[in-house]
């Protein structure tokens, strides 16, 4: 009876360079990997050896990835240089500064409003002093001289709105007539700012059109 040559998993014949292959797959010690390579052999539909071209591939689009990251890194690292103090930058503006600092009197303002304007006049001041700063940030997000004009806009009309509600405390003897003429300075300076910061943006829209 004729003997099946070494490696036949049928009864085959097959040679010695076919069994010593597969002998090789079974026992790892017998064949060093290379580096950057699979322990397969070439031919294999499921995968295939990896060659040492394929791990230097792989290990250069590595190092890629590592040189793609680095100026992000360095932005993170160069981030108050871009922003000024701020991480956001609108808190850098001055116009932004001047409105917060009005915000907060016309806060302080509200608490000494009588009960009877707790579901009129001193929601009302509150909403307005919020909407004054709060367009001025949401336009510095926008990052389009467009949107930001817009949103400035918007910060200006609550600034009106505040100046008004002012003179109806005014009106009603709530405030001083000492505090209702600072106050109303105070306004004037926030809105000199805001609409010099209005005409930077408008002038940096007609450049870029």
């Amino acid at each position: 009876m004729r003997k099946a040559e070494p490696g036949n998993a049928k009864g085959g014949t097959r040679n010695r360079e076919q069994g010593t292959r597969k002998c090789e797959r079974r026992n790892p010690e017998m064949r060093k990997a290379e580096p950057g390579t699979w322990n397969k052999e070439p031919g294999n539909a499921k995968g295939g050896t990896r060659n040492r071209e394929q791990g230097t591939r792989k290990c250069s689009g590595t190092r890629t990835a590592e040189i793609a990251r680095e100026p992000v890194d360095k932005m993170a690292e160069n981030q108050d240089k871009c922003y000024g103090n701020s991480a956001f930058g609108f808190e850098d503006l001055n116009v932004y500064k001047a409105a917060r600092q009005f915000r907060r009197r016309m806060y302080q303002i509200a608490k000494v409003l009588p009960g009877e304007e707790r579901f009129a006049l001193i929601q009302q001041m509150r909403r307005a002093a919020i909407s004054l700063t709060n367009n001025l940030a949401e336009g510095y997000g926008r990052y389009t001289w467009q949107d930001r004009t817009h949103f400035c806009r918007q910060a200006r009309g609550s600034l009106m709105e505040l100046v008004d509600d002012i003179g109806i405390c005014h009106e009603e003897g709530y405030i001083a007539e000492a505090e209702f003429k600072s106050i109303r300075e105070q306004a004037a300076q926030v809105l000199q700012l805001m609409n010099g910061y209005i005409g930077y943006l408008q002038k940096g829209l007609k450049e870029k059109g």
